[in-house]
Parts: structure tokens; C-alpha cells; sequence
């Protein structure tokens, strides 16, 4: 009776064994961070997991809007905040705003986000990525405030 299910057994452990399989990215040697990121190098180090997710642009409206939520202005105190939003990515990069899932308090977080989407491409093109032409995908978008700078 097990002769029968030995071969089943091996189906299973081999299948365990791919589910837990680790991605390593090497960094490159010519990795600088006082350049910046060019969307052909941050696609293809994203290679692995492109059919997921689509790459963010570096350069595009949407990561200049996260960086601006990881300096931001002193002037004004800023609270944290989060939102959760689902958004179609288009073959070009483009990307739209289908449904809210979560609001945020400050409503300015949503119209900042839904600007930076009609802007310019927020993500590299699907033949970059190597992904399929249009994907939906959510958005968790967390603003915390971080008072500490002395780490």
C-alpha cells in the first residue's frame, strides 16, 4: 500500500519545496546611491517578481510623492495617516484609480495620490517588466510620524 503512494508522497514534498523557495537579488557592483535609480535597472532587478506586481518608476509622479511623505514639511505637523486603494495599471504605466477600499483622515493623502496617478506613468511599461498588459493591484499607502531623529 505505500509502494502505491510513495510516488504521491514525492509530488508532495517536491511542490513544498518550491512554495518555500527564497529569491536572492545580488546588488550590482556599480550600484551608487548618489545617482539615481534608472526604471531599466529597478525592472530588471524586480525580474522575479514582475508578473506580481508591476515596478514603480523611479522617476515618476507616484515615488516622488512617497519621498515627499518621508521628508516631510516642517512648517506643518503632519499625522500619521493610511489608506488602502485598489488601482488598475495599464501596458504604457499608466495607472488609475478604481475603488477606495480605506480613506484617509486627510483627505488631501487621496487627491495627492489620484494627482500623481494622472501625472505622468507610475509604473514602467508592462514590456519592461515583462508582465501582463493590465493588472490590478492595491495599494497600502501609511503616513507615520516619526519624531525621533536621532538614530
Amino acid at each position: 500500500m505505500f509502494a502505491g503512494l510513495r510516488p504521491h508522497f514525492e509530488a508532495l514534498h517536491e511542490a513544498a519545496v518550491q512554495s518555500s523557495a527564497v529569491y536572492v537579488v545580488p546588488a550590482s557592483a556599480g550600484y551608487d546611491l548618489n545617482k539615481p535609480v534608472r526604471s531599466e535597472d529597478y525592472a530588471a532587478s524586480r525580474a522575479p517578481f514582475a508578473e506580481q506586481s508591476p515596478s514603480l518608476n523611479p522617476k515618476g509622479a507616484l515615488a516622488t510623492l512617497t519621498r515627499s511623505y518621508a521628508h516631510p514639511h516642517k512648517s506643518r505637523y503632519q499625522d500619521a495617516d493610511d489608506m488602502l486603494v485598489v488601482a488598475d495599471v495599464f501596458s504604457n504605466g499608466a495607472a488609475s484609480l478604481v475603488d477606495v477600499v480605506h480613506a484617509p483622515r486627510d483627505r488631501q493623502m487621496l487627491n495627492d495620490f489620484q494627482a500623481a496617478l494622472r501625472r505622468d506613468a507610475a509604473f514602467v511599461p508592462a514590456s519592461m517588466d515583462r508582465r501582463p498588459d493590465t493588472m490590478r493591484v492595491v495599494f497600502a499607502v501609511q503616513k507615520v510620524d516619526v519624531r525621533e531623529r536621532n538614530f
